[in-house]
């Protein structure tokens, strides 16, 4: 409702506009071409309020051109800072966009730094593991929260995971669950330090890191997801969180 509003209020100020002053012709064209503006903003919020769910979805695959991905190969490579990338390693094939990169730190926090797991965000709908955090100041790698994780001498982790509305709560954070697991049983293969683990995320990431959290130390919220924690108790050291707190019912 609180969208259809807007759309309707955006189209009679569009309309007022143009009408505003008919002896100014290039006052006339501006109006037009804001009203025509403000017109397209109406209809989309409109249709958003009418199929949510596909216009969301649209969006998504054809303006931020992030989507479920169910294949991806493994490369290695190098950062600007000199730490080690290697990108798209599958953790899970459950659902799709089980695939995570790893930073090595080239200055890493001793012979064994802690493992910060950083989830992007993206309203659960669209996002990337390998998009810059605007949170953190820009919108590119060397703005994001995993570049100053990596300054400070942090091995980062940074996972994708199932978007919606194809996959909706908890789909996510059960795979994400799946991903801990992974890292923790592949620790020594992937030359990661899992016993000393920080979690943390960007608005619909640091939701996700939240409830990842919360999955490891409560066992009683665990059951309710029908799964059970995926490190042992202790291995997460710290949580930090780039969005506020929200509670989601569950759909089933």
């Amino acid at each position: 409702i609180s969208e259809s509003a807007a759309g309707i209020l955006l189209v009679v100020m569009g309309i007022l506009a143009m009408f505003r002053n008919k002896a100014k012709k290039g006052w006339k064209i501006s109006a037009i071409i804001v009203s025509a503006v403000f017109a397209v903003v109406a209809v989309l919020l409109c249709s958003m309020t009418v199929y949510p769910a596909g216009i969301s979805t649209w969006m998504r695959d054809n303006m931020m051109h992030a989507g479920n991905v169910s294949e991806a190969e493994t490369s290695e490579s190098t950062v600007a800072d000199g730490s080690r990338l290697l990108s798209d390693v599958q953790y899970d094939d459950q659902v799709p966009n089980g695939y995570m990169d790893i930073y090595y730190s080239a200055s890493p926090l001793g012979d064994n730094p802690v493992t910060a797991i950083f989830l992007h965000g993206g309203g659960y709908i669209w996002g990337d593991k390998a998009n810059g955090d605007p949170n953190a100041g820009g919108t590119t790698f060397e703005d994001s929260t995993c570049a100053a994780l990596l300054a400070h001498g942090y091995n980062v982790v940074q996972m994708n995971y199932c978007l919606m509305p194809e996959y909706p709560y908890p789909e996510a954070i059960l795979q994400l669950n799946r991903g801990l697991k992974y890292l923790y049983e592949h620790a020594d293969e992937l030359s990661l330090n899992m016993d000393a683990v920080v979690i943390g995320g960007a608005s619909a990431g640091g939701n996700l890191a939240g409830v990842l959290v919360n999955l490891q130390t409560n066992p009683d919220y665990a059951a309710q997801l029908g799964t059970e924690a995926s490190v042992p108790e202790g291995t997460v050291r710290a949580a930090f969180f780039e969005g506020g707190c929200l509670t989601i019912p569950s759909t089933g």
